[in-house]
């Protein structure tokens, strides 16, 4: 079994913490893998560590442009983290006095 097929055993055991070292000792020797990256960047999440999973899914993107799991993975942690990556206007009514 090799280092990445490890790290997504340890997470679908429910093993956060070390599927991440594991997943980030693939990230990071292969800069290039775009699925290394978005594992990644799921089992931080699931760590809290939403921060960084955000920038591993930009990562995936940036390797993988326009991949559909990627871009729903870093809305879902850039909304659980608070900052939505579309900005929607915020509309004001205005009341008239009497």
């Amino acid at each position: 079994m090799n280092v990445f097929q490890d790290g997504v055993r340890l997470f679908k055991e429910g093993k956060y913490s070390e599927a991440v070292e594991k997943l980030h000792t693939v990230a990071s020797a292969d800069q290039g893998n775009h699925k290394a990256w978005n594992a990644l960047g799921v089992a931080l999440s699931k760590t809290g560590d939403l921060e960084q999973s955000v920038i591993c899914f930009e990562n995936a993107l940036s390797l993988d442009p326009g991949n559909q799991t990627y871009i729903k993975n870093l809305e879902r942690s850039r909304v659980k983290r608070g900052s939505i990556g579309i900005q929607v206007p915020v509309l004001t009514v205005a009341r008239k006095s009497d």
